[in-house]
């Protein structure tokens, strides 16, 4: 296997829970370790030239794949991390800056891919924040400029992902507090659990971000338990009443 096929092999593997446990016919741990150790091989020692050249070909799905492979190798080297992380990123900054030799199409899916990479990039490596190496500027930038085409779910994430990976720039992440209580009503239970984590995570409190955005974040919170618990408790009395005799 190659590292995209090993990359996509795992994830498969995982989503379907089928990394541990054996069978008559098939050691399923057996192969994802060695599913894992292809990637983990793949990028230990690499020397930067190397790991771009091999990303230069992945697709937007293919590098998340990957991301997600190495945010769960925990024997690579922060040496390597860093040179992974690194070179991930540039990749879809190219992939989604206008102008290079990328089709609309491909444009669109590494802009629907870019939320779940970052999320799997904070997992790297043995340190969250890696703005030592990584400029996460561009996706601020790119975030702001695209805003409307992006859902709110997609907002929350890439804005926890940039304060876990470093980017700080307060006054970017303070422009976000009026745009999340102007669209309270879209956000679920985890959105909210990733909007005060991103501002716990830059230790921006009530005086910096004004008193009402918790407030109400906590009053919506509220109200999706109550929304989940009513269906959930409806849907059962209608369950029951539906059920098939004989």
């Amino acid at each position: 296997y190659n590292l995209v096929e090993a990359s996509f092999g795992l994830n498969i593997m995982k989503q379907l829970r089928l990394n541990t446990g054996t069978t008559e016919w098939w050691d399923k741990e057996a192969d994802y370790r060695a599913l894992k150790g292809i990637v983990v091989n793949g990028f230990s020692r690499a020397d930067e030239r190397a790991v771009r050249r091999m990303l230069s070909v992945m697709s937007p799905r293919d590098v998340s794949f990957l991301a997600s492979s190495i945010s769960r190798a925990t024997f690579l080297k922060n040496s390597d991390v860093e040179v992974v992380v690194a070179a991930i990123m540039d990749r879809l900054r190219y992939l989604l800056t206008p102008g290079n030799e990328v089709g609309v199409p491909l444009r669109d899916r590494a802009a629907e891919y870019i939320a779940p990479t970052m999320e799997h990039l904070v997992r790297c490596g043995r340190n969250r924040r890696k703005d030592k190496y990584l400029d996460c500027s561009w996706v601020a930038i790119w975030l702001c400029k695209t805003v409307y085409s992006r859902s709110i779910q997609q907002i929350v994430s890439i804005n926890r992902s940039l304060g876990h990976l470093g980017y700080s720039d307060l006054n970017y992440h303070k422009i976000w507090v009026n745009f999340y209580l102007d669209r309270l009503d879209s956000l679920s239970k985890s959105d909210i659990t990733m909007i005060k984590d991103t501002f716990n995570k830059l230790k921006l409190h009530d005086e910096d971000i004004g008193r009402d955005l918790f407030w109400r974040l906590g009053l919506r919170f509220q109200q999706c338990v109550v929304n989940t618990s009513a269906a959930r408790f409806y849907g059962n009395r209608v369950n029951r009443r539906i059920r098939r005799i004989g």
